[in-house]
């Protein structure tokens, strides 16, 4: 019995040909015999697609969030300092299936930062690993190995809305918290005087 599926490959009247005579199915459909002819077929796929909704952005609010991937990048040709490396954090919402993934985007110090720039690269860095709980080593860090590391990483965090885009896009944002006991700005005691 021939399969159904050759009939896809090779026309009716060449089938019973192709059978007794193996140079014309060599010729019809390149194999040497039918049980080598490959079939695909595509199963039935029982969906309604009329349930399919675009994803919208949570709202302001705590969320258990997931780190999914980290990119070590480079800052684009538009950026202040182009060529800067930097990792891009894509953060989904695991309790949230309707909710788009949101990217962090976490500069990286380099030996040409300014100390105040340079500063605040460490600091934003720390508040991120420390939320996300992720040990880091204070002598340095080897951005391949943690970019590697955070994934899996979760933590239960404040996410923020965007202002409307030049087309009416609005984004989730990652506020990432101080860290404890870190003095909050504008509260640091200015430096004693000198007499």
């Amino acid at each position: 019995m021939v399969n159904s599926s050759c009939q896809q490959h090779i026309g009716m009247s060449q089938i019973g040909t192709a059978l007794s005579d193996p140079a014309q199915l060599l010729r019809t459909t390149g194999r040497k015999s039918l049980s080598t002819l490959e079939t695909k077929t595509m199963p039935f796929i029982n969906v309604n697609l009329d349930e399919a909704e675009e994803s919208q952005p949570a709202a302001a609010g705590m969320y258990n969030l997931q780190i999914t991937e980290c990119k070590l990048q480079e800052t684009g040709a538009n950026s202040k300092v182009p060529g800067s490396p930097m990792f891009r954090v894509t953060i989904g919402f695991p309790d949230e299936p309707n909710v788009p993934n949101l990217s962090q985007f976490i500069m990286l110090p380099t030996e040409n930062d300014e100390p105040k720039q340079l500063q605040m690269k460490m600091l934003n860095l720390r508040r991120f690993l420390t939320l996300f709980n992720i040990p880091y080593d204070s002598n340095g860090i080897d951005t391949d190995q943690l970019a590697m590391e955070m994934p899996g990483h979760t933590a239960n965090a404040e996410v923020t809305l965007t202002e409307p885009d030049d087309n009416g896009n609005v984004y989730n944002r990652l506020k990432v918290p101080r860290i404890k006991g870190e003095a909050a700005a504008g509260n640091r005691k200015p430096p004693a005087r000198k007499r």
